[in-house]
């Protein structure tokens, strides 16, 4: 669990590096990318540490592989589930990281790129 937990963020460099060259909005997506994984581990270390989750999926699991694959499974899913209330949180973060081409700040002034 833990390995899968890494590798999914490991994933995010695959898309950070296609989007260095790509237009603002395959940057968004990238952050996006690296935020979703970085919350569904960091839910999934809680959890894995509190409660017999990973014991759950063993028994229902015969072979090491498809332990590995149903925790991913469970991984996205879940992640999806919790994330999905947050979108509006989560595009918030992502335009203050990455803001629009002369987009208005609070303060008035104007972004320029």
């Amino acid at each position: 669990a833990y390995m899968v937990c890494g590798l999914n963020i490991g994933t995010c460099i695959t898309a950070i590096l296609a989007s260095v060259t790509g237009c603002r909005n395959s940057k968004r997506i990238a952050t996006f990318h690296v935020l979703f994984n970085l919350v569904g581990t960091i839910f999934f270390l809680i959890v894995c540490s509190a409660t017999p989750l990973l014991s759950w999926i063993a028994a229902f699991s015969g072979s090491p592989a498809h332990q590995v694959a149903n925790f991913h499974t469970v991984f996205n899913i879940v992640t999806t589930v919790i994330m999905l209330p947050f979108d509006a949180v989560f595009m918030k973060i992502i335009y203050k990281l990455l803001p629009i081409k002369g987009e208005m700040l609070a303060e008035g002034s104007l972004i320029e790129e």
